[in-house]
């Protein structure tokens, strides 16, 4: 199991690594190459495309894996990943010393994200496939396989403990037995707890990189809170019970606003409140798409939109420094969801101007 400060501190040329890292991200795709991509009728359509891009290699590949039968959409995100999956292996083909420990810090949030992909799946008793899973950061494949075949949520943790992973014991803390309607959110909430305690310990240091992800950290934690504050006044959560669900440690969100949120009478109201307090520009993009939904994803997307432009400006002024891999691989992780959206929406017919206003341009 990877443990934060495994990794040498070795001496490592930004330089050299900044312009590996510019050159990767030269090849992103750019607003234009995303409007040819929308005037595809289907994901097809979409995958021609793509052949004329750099996930050409992917393309093939997935459509080599998957058989002559497979769908579109199904080839289609395949090759999304593996491309994903790739460039991950490149960046760690060319980084040593500080970068690769801040690279591996960044990497292990896949562990999050999967592990409470698999947790959901167990409290909703729904089958489940390792395809789901999104990249891996430090777990084991085998682990994950092991984990698909729990039969429930005690068994889940108790795999966990087997493997002597670090989250066990904050999961087994707050595990009654016997699930009910917040279970899930209990349990999710001590996964970020546990992570994001430790990474904002460790990154706060001198060095400016580490205090550029330190700061990552903190607006990750910030996204995190309004995202369930909202879900929880969906849920009609009591504002005394608040606490239970917060994560500590964000940049602007602080418990007292959390706690207002969720006493709203409505999520318009919450809107009401965040306009006049906090994160106007993100209610100005998709407040009112929100609102009409009701659908806490909407107003994700323009969280995330916030926050890649803050590491579009750190991407331009890093020279020697992390902040441009920083940003790339933010970048790149964006332009992934944009094609997943871009793909599942033209499967399903979503009309154009609803999914160009899902995209997030990067730069």
């Amino acid at each position: 199991m990877f443990e934060f400060g495994s990794t040498s501190l070795a001496s490592d040329d930004y330089g050299y690594i900044n312009a590996r890292v510019r050159g990767l991200s030269s090849k992103l795709l750019r607003r234009d190459a995303y409007q040819r991509l929308m005037e595809k009728e289907s994901v097809s359509g979409i995958n021609k495309l793509l052949m004329e891009t750099d996930y050409a290699e992917e393309v093939l590949e997935a459509k080599e894996e998957l058989g002559e039968n497979a769908s579109q959409i199904v080839i289609f995100e395949k090759a999304l990943e593996l491309n994903f999956k790739k460039t991950l292996e490149k960046i760690k083909e060319i980084i040593v010393g500080e970068p690769r420990i801040l690279f591996d810090l960044l990497l292990e949030r896949w562990d999050l994200q999967n592990l409470k992909t698999v947790l959901r799946a167990k409290f909703t008793n729904v089958p489940f496939s390792l395809d789901a899973l999104t990249f891996t950061g430090h777990l084991p494949d085998e682990l994950w396989e092991k984990l698909a075949q729990q039969p429930d949520i005690a068994a889940f943790i108790k795999q966990l403990e087997i493997w002597n992973v670090k989250y066990a014991p904050q999961l087994k803390a707050v595990y009654a037995g016997e699930p009910d309607s917040k279970t899930l959110l209990k349990l999710e909430r001590a996964l970020d707890l546990a992570y994001y305690t430790q990474l904002l310990g460790f990154t706060d240091r001198w060095s400016s990189n580490y205090r550029l992800v330190n700061e990552l950290v903190k607006k990750e934690i910030d996204m995190l809170n309004l995202l369930n504050s909202l879900r929880l006044l969906k849920a009609k959560v009591l504002p005394d019970e608040a606490e239970e669900y917060f994560v500590p440690g964000g940049e602007k969100l602080i418990i007292r606003d959390f706690q207002n949120i969720i006493a709203c009478a409505s999520l318009k109201n919450a809107m009401e409140y965040l306009n006049k307090h906090i994160y106007h520009e993100a209610i100005d993009k998709r407040g009112m798409l929100f609102e009409k939904v009701q659908d806490v994803a909407v107003f994700e997307r323009s969280l995330e939109e916030q926050l890649v432009k803050w590491l579009a400006r750190v991407y331009t002024q890093s020279v020697l420094g992390f902040g441009i891999l920083l940003g790339y691989l933010r970048f790149k992780y964006v332009e992934f969801t944009n094609l997943r959206i871009l793909g599942r929406c033209k499967e399903f017919g979503v009309p154009d101007e609803i999914t160009w206003n899902e995209l997030i341009m990067v730069r």
